[in-house]
């Protein structure tokens, strides 16, 4: 009766592949070969997160506000672009024709006198 359960049955898969898992990287610790790392059964432990989402409606919640956060992340990145854009170009106009010096704060490294030199140096 116990894998008349769908959720036994997905636990016992989660065990086996943690075990295969462990006696894969104890085999490859003490032989020195050259076989495919087998990484693909430590999903099995992340696929414990499964039945967390199933069961808590608190973590579903926060998942489904994590996935659509991350949806505005590229709009976000645009805005820091376009910040940083506007400052490199606005210290060219203003620092770039400033003399470098090498015993002084503005050298070859610390410069506005190009774009990529001030975007670098605004990062």
């Amino acid at each position: 009766g116990y894998f008349s359960d769908a959720w036994n049955t997905f636990d016992s898969l989660i065990v086996i592949g943690s075990i295969i898992d462990v006696a894969l990287s104890e085999a490859d610790n003490s032989e020195e070969s050259n076989r495919i790392s087998i990484t693909f059964f430590r999903l099995f432990r992340v696929m414990r997160l499964v039945k967390l989402l199933s069961r808590g409606e608190g973590i579903r919640t926060l998942l489904w506000t994590f996935i659509k956060s991350f949806q505005a992340l590229p709009y976000v990145a645009l805005l820091i672009a376009m910040l940083f854009f506007i400052y490199a170009v606005i210290g060219m106009q203003m620092f770039g024709k400033v003399a470098m010096r090498d015993n002084n704060q503005i050298n070859r490294n610390n410069n506005f006198q190009t774009f990529p030199q001030a975007v670098l140096l605004l990062f």
